[in-house]
């Protein structure tokens, strides 16, 4: 079974979501047309959550040469102020031409791949913080109370099994710029950037190199980029995730190890009018393509067209069953003595008065990481496990519709 359904929004909604998504993007009018040189071949097999941001200039030009959006900034309180600041009646016509005269740099179409590898080192990334964040908060609590020295040393134990498991969560962002030549320049300026004048002068523990002219690999290894093993001791106890006094010989040494097998790899690729950064392994995620329709929309939701602002086609069950253990992560610790302390120091409500539920009515109920947490597990709950969405501008350009379409998930995330 599946349900679509359509709303207007605002037609201010597109820039917006374009800013969330720190994606600015084109018409799928080129998307059909150009599928051989777009990030269907270039995405794997098992990047089985994909979101597509179109081309807004189009749009954005559309809305700035609006007889409403010219009469926003010219009359009434917004217009009084506008006109205040500039010194002048402004016509938003001319913000057109100072994006004209920057489309090189605007991709006509940015796609972001994920897979259910990369959700589980999100997951395991996101717990670790959680975990250092409560640490951080009560290191100044009273040391004569047994109770939270028994949760700060359940907690490092808890961070440090996170640690062992940290890895780059594996991504994958494809941008098709307007020409190759656009993309060569874009190339060339991140090339500069990391590389600099003089390669050698990378830090310690950094490495950057081009392979062959249009690909550059950059290697982090964190271990090598803080420093000697006592200097890797010093910045985990600074950090709160390690106490000599209590911790033992045996834990500082797993610390170690663990901060020295954390790497990151990325790479960028510049393929034609594209440039592909991928984070993680280059061949990560099985064979090269996406699976067969992995590029396509069910008919529900509708093909992407010249009107289509943003698309996603996604499974995130793995995602969803680490949103379940959020939950559980924070129902253990919100009345520990830990959280008291760290709702305490940040002068929080007292534990009495954030419930579980309360969590879930924003991401500052407590003010800790773990609350923001359980606030991205209702969210994140509430989404279909597997589904499709696409948002598009109404025929008569004045509104934004979408459209989503929910499957039946092969492998369901537990519910508490």
């Amino acid at each position: 079974m599946s349900t679509a359904s359509t709303r207007p929004t605002p037609t201010v909604l597109p820039a917006l979501l374009a800013a969330t998504l720190l994606a600015a993007i084109v018409a799928s009018a080129f998307g059909q047309a150009r599928a051989a040189d777009g990030f269907a071949p270039l995405f794997h097999a098992g990047d089985t959550s994909v979101l597509v941001v179109e081309d807004l200039l189009p749009h954005v030009k559309a809305l700035l040469s609006s007889r409403a959006l010219r009469q926003a900034v010219q009359t009434g309180a917004v217009g009084g102020l506008v006109t205040a600041r500039e010194g002048r009646v402004v016509d938003p016509a001319e913000w057109s031409d100072w994006l004209d005269r920057r489309r090189q740099w605007l991709p006509e179409q940015v796609a972001v791949g994920a897979s259910e590898a990369g959700f589980a080192d999100l997951d395991t990334l996101l717990k670790g913080l959680a975990t250092a964040d409560l640490l951080e908060r009560t290191a100044a609590g009273r040391p004569e109370d047994v109770s939270l020295a028994a949760d700060r040393t359940k907690l490092r134990q808890i961070a440090l099994a996170e640690l062992r498991q940290v890895r780059v969560p594996g991504l994958r962002v494809y941008a098709r710029f307007r020409t190759a030549e656009d993309a060569a320049a874009a190339f060339g300026l991140m090339k500069d950037w990391v590389l600099g004048p003089d390669p050698a002068a990378l830090p310690r523990g950094v490495t950057a190199e081009l392979k062959g002219a249009d690909t550059l690999a950059v290697h982090v290894a964190v271990g090598d980029l803080i420093g000697e093993d006592t200097a890797i001791l010093a910045t985990l106890v600074r950090a709160q995730l390690l106490d000599p006094a209590t911790d033992g010989e045996a834990a500082a040494r797993q610390a170690v190890t663990a901060v020295r097998a954390v790497s990151a790899e990325v790479s960028v690729e510049r393929i034609g009018p594209g440039l592909l950064l991928t984070a993680g392994p280059s061949a990560a995620g099985g064979a090269a393509g996406v699976t067969a329709g992995g590029a396509d929309l069910p008919a529900a939701v509708g093909q992407p067209d010249a009107r289509t602002l943003a698309w996603a086609r996604w499974d995130i069950s793995r995602l969803k069953a680490a949103a379940t253990g959020w939950v559980k992560l924070h129902e253990e610790w919100v009345r520990s003595t830990a959280y008291a302390e760290a709702l305490r120091e940040a002068n929080a409500p007292p534990p009495g008065a954030v419930t579980p539920g309360a969590a879930e009515s924003g991401p500052a109920a407590g003010g800790t990481v773990l609350d923001a947490l359980r606030f991205a597990a209702a969210r994140v709950r509430a989404l279909p496990p597997v589904g499709a969405a696409r948002a598009w501008v109404g025929a008569d350009g004045s509104a934004v519709r979408w459209a989503t379409v929910a499957a039946a998930s092969p492998a369901p995330a537990p519910e508490p």
